[in-house]
């Protein structure tokens, strides 16, 4: 073999293998490609999914795509990475919100608007109340839950001063 033979055939072969490797990354690309993301005024998010090659675009929501495993796989892993992302955000927001803070003289204690967000509608209920139902606890913020726990050990430390206070003046 001639030194021209042997240097064309190293060509071929190098050639042959960086189209093997462009064609094994562009397997990874997928069939779909994620162009944009919004939100609406609910906080919902919906995605705009482009069908890669051609102008096809269609709308969907970060669960549904992680929920089909088939079309999971058609996507980038940094595609998959941003829809996971979403989907978790969405997954870890509270379902509750503190909207309202007063003091009612009446009970003498603090009484929160707590607000479903899925619902829109607003509840109004003392630390107390709030403090013992585990559901409405594990569904407001860390901050917000803290608030409400500490407003409630507060009441209650404040009402043992009382009662101290009462047994103190009838000795």
């Amino acid at each position: 073999m001639t030194k021209n033979t042997r240097n064309v055939s190293e060509y071929v072969a190098w050639l042959f293998k960086q189209y093997q490797e462009l064609k094994q990354s562009s397997k990874h690309q997928g069939a779909y490609k994620l162009v944009d993301i919004k939100e609406d005024k609910h906080d919902k998010v919906h995605l705009s999914i482009q069908v890669v090659g051609k102008a096809i675009v269609f709308k969907s929501t970060p669960e549904e795509i992680l929920a089909d495993d088939k079309l999971v796989e058609e996507f980038s892993s940094k595609d998959i990475r941003t829809i996971t992302y979403y989907a978790c955000q969405r997954m870890n927001k509270p379902k509750n919100k503190i909207v309202i803070k007063r003091f009612c003289e009446k009970l003498n204690r603090m009484v929160f608007g707590v607000k479903n967000v899925s619902k829109n509608q607003v509840e109004e209920k003392t630390a107390k109340d709030i403090s013992l139902d585990k559901d409405v606890i594990k569904s407001l913020s860390p901050e917000e839950a803290h608030m409400v726990g500490y407003t409630s050990a507060n009441e209650k430390g404040m009402d043992e001063k009382i009662k101290m206070d009462k047994l103190r003046e009838k000795k």
